[in-house]
């Protein structure tokens, strides 16, 4: 097997074992490793790579994002290689961002050279940092190793700013992330904020980077219906951001509610509106939302019937028409009453196997509760948090009131839940899709107390 590590956390995947022997290549565990990675905070955080044969440990790796690194010397910043490292064969194509007013552009560092004409791993700042603020000194490299810099050049912003760019050039992490989390919340209400396009053109600079470079996505990610926008605005690229932000962040799709999801499409199609004339706007709105609603949905199976119940385009019709006659009663036969169900499926599959159990309090409470106990039909001990969860998490995301995660998770929430994907995709996506059936069919909201 190989065990991913970090302090008080870890995940074990098994190898499979082929006639030429076991296989092992770390390309496959990329985006495991990103995941785990997002569980710390700072860019030079470390995951332990294990290899384990009967349970030993017969070699390791210590993992980071990042080879090198540069270091600020004067006006100048200096490569930083390992003992062991080379640098990449095509250079380094080094750009400087002005944090604070990313829609002024990046600007090309040209790196110095040895009297023998050879790359001398220096690039002079002091004439390209033109404006007083934060910058970001980068590689704009896709997959490059060497780490980013920030350099802040003193003196007084007196260009006008909006409140996300004013954020940015906060003198400390907490006194930013309050600003940051100020911006969202009134973001989340107007697509025309000015913000907005501080946010669009900070992103689309530093694509190339890992999305955890930039700090405000840790005010984004606690605001579930900004990530909803995020993810149909038409300035976003799903393929450079979208796509990435279950992997990189510790965020999930999951804590997306039904209503955040409708009312984002409603404020895109809103704002398209205003931008495109006529009927135009409508066909352009439908067509670019399905096509991100499809390619989110098969990147994150376990919310892609939510998606479809969620945003009502016409080319859905048919399917909410299916989704809708699958009642309580039918799912539970398909999940967990035949001797044919996909829990029994589940059940033989991982026989042998030790099941996660982070949550079997919560969901063993509910097993019990009036309003949630026909959607957990089942009693397997230890296995019921397997068994349960993805169904939780769909029935929040139909009714927040259910209320039995908090929103946003803590990191130690999102860890777990993943680590119960990890153990049986097939399964979280199957549950996740006949609860959220089921929800549709019933129209399922939980009583007023």
């Amino acid at each position: 097997a190989i065990r991913l590590a970090l302090p008080g956390k870890s995940l074990l995947y098994p190898l499979t074992s082929r006639d030429n022997g076991i296989v092992i290549r770390l390309m496959d565990w990329q985006n495991a490793l990103l995941e785990m990675l997002a569980m710390t905070s700072g860019l030079d955080a470390r995951v332990s790579l294990d290899i384990l044969f009967d349970g030993q440990k017969v070699a390791g790796w210590s993992v980071a994002r990042y080879e090198s690194s540069l270091i600020p010397e004067g006006t100048r910043a200096l490569l930083a290689l390992p003992a062991h490292g080379e640098r990449p064969s095509q250079g380094y194509a080094m750009k400087a961002l002005l944090l604070t007013h990313p829609e002024l552009g990046l600007k090309v560092l040209e790196e110095e050279t040895r009297e023998n004409g050879t790359p001398s791993g220096a690039w002079e700042l002091s004439e390209a940092l033109d404006h007083p603020g934060p910058w970001l000194i980068f590689d704009d490299t896709e997959g490059t190793s060497l780490r980013p810099l920030l350099w802040t050049m003193d003196g007084e912003d007196e260009t006008p700013r909006n409140a996300l760019q004013a954020a940015v050039d906060g003198k400390d992490r907490a006194s930013r992330q309050r600003a940051f989390v100020s911006c969202t919340a009134a973001m989340e209400h107007d697509l025309d904020a000015p913000e907005w396009s501080t946010l669009l053109a900070l992103l689309s600079h530093v694509k190339h980077l890992p999305l955890s470079t930039l700090e405000i996505w840790h005010a984004l990610i606690r605001s579930p219906r900004i990530m909803a926008l995020l993810a149909l605005h038409p300035g976003v690229s799903f393929q450079d951001i979208t796509s990435r932000v279950d992997t990189e962040l510790p965020f999930l799709w999951n804590f997306v509610s039904r209503q955040d999801w409708k009312e984002a499409a409603q404020a895109v199609k809103d704002y398209l509106g205003k931008i495109i004339s006529g009927t135009m706007a409508v066909t352009f709105w439908q067509s670019h939302v399905q096509e991100i609603l499809e390619a989110l949905g098969s990147s994150c199976p376990s919310v892609n019937a939510l998606l479809h119940i969620a945003v009502a385009l016409p080319c859905y019709e048919k399917e909410r028409e299916q989704n809708a006659a699958l009642t309580t009663d039918k799912t539970e036969k398909i999940l967990f009453r035949s001797k044919d169900c996909m829990m029994q499926t589940l059940l033989r599959a991982h026989a042998d196997d030790e099941w996660p159990e982070a949550f079997d309090s919560l969901v063993n409470r509910e097993r019990h509760d009036a309003d949630i106990r026909r959607f957990l039909p089942f009693s397997q001990g230890p296995r019921n948090s397997v068994l349960g969860l993805p169904v939780l998490l769909t029935l929040q995301a139909f009714d927040p009131r259910t209320g039995f995660f908090s929103v946003p998770p803590d990191q130690d929430t999102i860890f777990h839940i993943r680590e119960h994907i990890h153990f049986d995709a097939a399964w979280f996506e199957q549950a996740s899709t006949f609860t959220a059936c089921s929800c549709l069919a019933e129209r399922f909201s939980i009583k007023e107390s």
